[in-house]
């Protein structure tokens, strides 16, 4: 497995509009971290150079594995995410060499999980109030 998943059609609005740029923030600042425990604050002063623009939007891609059903299977996935407006997770595994592909949504008050055996099987379908109050946690 050596490619990222693709984003769904139907969530490309969601992802575009999650990492639509903000507006300029302030810049970093050491004194920004004050108040913060000193591991976080040396750790924030060591990553961030003084002067850096601070964004909260952002767009990663990632690899590891995950565990479903007990036993741990490698994932590649990307991610759209604005913390305070929420995220799309486009992500694939392979399960003993069918491929799971899926996405989990925060946008716009809505969730969901959906992930396909194939790309066509369902495996997981949720899409429901409580699944909001759990993606935004």
């Amino acid at each position: 497995m050596s490619r990222s998943p693709a984003v769904p059609k139907h969530l490309r609005g969601s992802w575009a509009d999650i990492l639509t740029p903000t507006a300029d923030a302030p810049p970093f600042h050491p004194d920004q971290t004050a108040q913060l425990p000193d591991a976080a604050r040396r750790w924030l002063g060591h990553a961030i150079a003084a002067g850096t623009l601070l964004r909260r939007r952002i767009e990663m891609r990632q690899h590891g594995q995950i565990k479903i059903a007990g036993r741990w299977w490698p994932i590649r996935c990307r991610q759209a995410l604005d913390p305070l407006r929420g995220y799309v997770w486009p992500v694939r595994t392979s399960i003993a060499g069918l491929p799971l592909i899926g996405f989990d949504l925060l946008a716009d008050g809505e969730a969901e999980l959906t992930h396909r055996l194939l790309g066509v099987i369902p495996v997981v379908h949720v899409q429901e109030p409580g699944l909001v109050r759990s993606a935004a946690a």
